[in-house]
């Protein structure tokens, strides 16, 4: 007979109060890097202020990455600007929710800019043209279109074309599906990267599809499921497709969500929620708020995916509430190094030129000036209107929602020999580089 273990928390709202010993032990694994001396510095969480939707906010500080990254390397000068893609914060409508969040992607972001420092000695250095010599196996550079043929013809572009004798270090992946051992390059894949002197500059990481959690599945699931996500709002945003406007014809079975939903009318800030979805039939919705009354901070958006179109609308509603409240933490406490961060992270000029920005957030903060706010018009202003009644039908509740998601991918990429589907074999290779 099997005895599973049950964890009650009585004492720390900061924890579920019913948990299983696995989770239980995860989150207390998480804790243990809080210290003075990093890696994680400290943490806030508080209840948002009066006059808006009230959420829970989590935001948790890091160590200077540069200052560890400089001892371990045994360097004095090493500048790599990690701070600013750094400032992680949490989501969740209760605080534990929230300060897990918060915690975990921290988690995310840390030891995934340090995974260099465990894998730098099993690089290979080497073009695919010799290693394909040597019997190896390696990912093609005919599958990988990495920029656009205008960008490469750019004079101040600073990546070359990827080819068969480009000379580059390669990792060891595993494919999703067949489980097989392939090569792949190592700059495009870990997010802190040194590049030799003679090596050849083929691309960049991004933490698109980097994901953290308690177990395996659930962790690929999340990588999977946010560069859909990304995927779909990018080319949205990129090629001016405006999303279809959702109507909430229905209420949700949580009933948190309905309850902040009724707050938020009643405070005049109205959220819209958008589907985003293009060619991955998984439902990406976005929560949106504009309020044409502020000056500044007018325009607040938050994402969300998940097969289950129910848990999409929630968890962009939580992803709003996560961009809205650091907005106004750092304007309550301007003192504190994370408000400090976080002004780094917004800080935009009305007129700015929108293709020198480089971040998220400076993007929400420049179209929230009140004069910028039109720009955004033609974009929210589809008029192909779904309900999420209908929605619900197409989108249920999954018992396996991983299970599902291979299903419908290996499905995808079998009925499509191009090298687009060997991209995208190779997207989702990237998850499971250890």
């Amino acid at each position: 007979m099997e005895v599973q273990k049950n964890y009650l928390n009585q004492g720390n709202s900061l924890f579920r109060y019913f948990t299983n010993e696995e989770d239980a032990k995860s989150t207390l694994d998480l804790t243990t890097f809080f210290s003075p001396y990093g890696p994680f510095k400290r943490n806030y969480s508080y209840f948002g202020p009066g006059g808006i939707l009230q959420m829970y906010a989590s935001f948790t500080e890091n160590y200077d990455v540069d200052y560890i990254l400089n001892k371990l390397l045994g360097l004095s000068d090493l500048n790599t600007d990690f701070d600013k893609s750094l400032n992680v914060g949490g989501k969740g409508i209760y605080l534990h929710q929230a300060f897990i969040s918060s915690i975990s992607e921290m988690a995310e972001r840390m030891f995934g800019s340090l995974a260099y420092l465990e894998v730098k000695d099993s690089i290979i250095y080497s073009t695919y043209k010799d290693l394909v010599k040597r019997g190896e196996n390696v990912i093609s550079p005919d599958s990988l279109q990495l920029f656009a043929k205008e960008q490469y013809e750019s004079s101040d572009f600073q990546y070359e074309v990827f080819t068969e004798d480009s000379y580059i270090g390669w990792i060891e992946g595993e494919r999703l599906f067949s489980k097989e051992k392939i090569l792949v390059p190592a700059q495009l894949i870990l997010l802190f990267y040194m590049l030799k002197p003679n090596e050849t500059c083929i691309g960049y990481s991004t933490s698109g599809g980097l994901a953290s959690n308690i177990n395996f599945e659930e962790t690929v699931y999340r990588g999977i499921t946010e560069l859909i996500e990304r995927d779909a709002v990018n080319l949205r945003w990129t090629c001016n497709i405006s999303p279809d406007p959702i109507v909430l014809d229905e209420k949700l079975s949580k009933d948190e969500f309905n309850n902040y939903k009724e707050k938020s009318e009643l405070l005049g800030g109205e959220i819209n929620y958008y589907l985003h979805t293009l060619d991955f039939d998984v439902p990406v919705v976005s929560a949106v708020q504009i309020n044409p009354n502020f000056n500044r901070y007018a325009f607040i958006a938050g994402g969300g995916v998940d097969v289950d179109i129910e848990k999409a609308i929630l968890s962009a509603f939580k992803e709003y509430g996560q961009s809205l409240e650091p907005i106004l933490f750092s304007l309550m406490s301007p003192d504190t190094s994370y408000s400090q961060g976080m002004r780094k992270m917004l800080e935009v000029d009305r007129d700015a030129d929108i293709s020198n920005i480089d971040h998220f957030f400076k993007i929400m903060s420049f179209y929230g000036y009140r004069n910028n706010l039109e720009k955004l018009k033609d974009y929210f202003g589809g008029s192909n209107f779904t309900k999420f009644s209908d929605l619900q039908k197409k989108y249920p509740n999954r018992e396996n929602k991983l299970e599902y998601l291979y299903n419908f991918l290996n499905c995808q990429i079998k009925l499509d020999f191009s090298s687009n589907s060997e991209k995208l074999g190779m997207v989702f290779d990237n998850l499971k580089i250890s």
